[in-house]
């Protein structure tokens, strides 16, 4: 017996494009810079769209190895992949094989604002809708270390698993033990990621033939739309060394920078925030930045970033 997915659901979600993009079995491959903190980070990002079918794991890990690496796109693949999801869903245990991969490589996950297509084999946006991760696409965007699902423009939606086909004439208690079994499964994988697993319990609510939005309580309930608990200390915890504070007081600065700065209008609010961050004035850390473009120029990129770190941090 093989769980899929509902058919009736819509499709989209999306990606930034920037740099440069590459089709790949239905992958969708795109390189670009992400700094949500500054330009200390960089990190390319790999679309899935479409139905999740048998054998997509392999497919996307193929996808992954054989992404080519021309001096374009060198700076951003040493950074921690985005998979940004764009399915109405598909086959349960592949979704979650797919999960677990995506989890095993160190991924981060998200449904975004934007629908991807492909036409003559190439991306391409369509505006007129919202981003969408359906039905069992929801197992892979739990599998991301980080995972992320913004306010407004992209729609996440559950239903029951089910039987696609049953061969046989298999009775009422031998539909339920094999239900039994693989809800099971599906509560495992729920736990191993970092999610609520009343999630199952409420996916097991809605009937096949329907699709429930996930409101933003439910999606921070569930976990869906944060990062993984065990994930985000170690995160943090890294993060706080490169800005040379504690744990604590990397949240409280980063609590309060955003609360100061995410307003900004004046096109500075990456300087505001590492400013408020670091414990200086924007005009000075914008003449940090200035001087790190003018002596961090070392040929290893290692080096140009401990360097970065010197001059934008310490001061030095």
């Amino acid at each position: 017996m093989t769980f899929h997915r509902y058919i009736g659901g819509l499709l989209n979600v999306g990606l930034l494009l920037t740099t440069s993009l590459w089709m790949h079995d239905g992958y969708a491959i795109d390189v670009h810079s992400i700094n949500t903190k500054g330009e200390l980070t960089c990190a390319h990002g790999v679309a899935i769209l479409g139905d999740i079918r048998a054998g997509d794991t392999e497919k996307f890990r193929k996808a992954i190895n054989s992404y080519p690496r021309t001096p374009e796109n060198a700076k951003c693949v040493t950074g921690r992949p985005v998979v940004h999801l764009d399915s109405t869903g598909g086959d349960v245990q592949e979704a979650i094989k797919l999960g677990r991969f995506i989890r095993a490589n160190g991924m981060s996950t998200g449904v975004y604002p934007i629908h991807l297509v492909t036409k003559g084999g190439e991306l391409d946006i369509d505006s007129s809708k919202d981003g969408e991760c359906l039905s069992s696409c929801v197992f892979v965007l739990a599998g991301g270390l980080s995972r992320s699902v913004p306010d407004s423009g992209a729609i996440v939606g559950i239903h029951r698993p089910y039987f696609t086909e049953v061969q046989g004439s298999p009775s009422t208690a031998d539909i339920k033990a094999s239900r039994d079994k693989f809800n099971k499964e599906i509560r495992e994988y729920l736990e191993e990621v970092d999610i609520n697993p009343a999630l199952l319990d409420d996916m097991l609510s809605v009937s096949p033939e329907k699709i429930r939005i996930l409101t933003k309580p439910e999606l921070e309930r569930y976990r869906l739309s944060v990062d993984d608990a065990n994930f985000n200390e170690s995160d943090v915890a890294k993060t706080a060394r490169m800005w040379n504070l504690t744990s604590a007081e990397y949240r409280k600065r980063d609590r309060n920078a955003h609360a100061k700065c995410d307003s900004n209008k004046s096109g500075e609010g990456t300087y505001c925030y590492q400013a408020y961050i670091v414990g200086i004035s924007v005009q000075d850390i914008k003449l940090r930045y200035q001087r790190a473009s003018s002596v961090c120029n070392q040929a290893d990129k290692e080096a140009v970033q401990a360097c970065r770190r010197e001059v934008i941090v310490l001061g030095k």
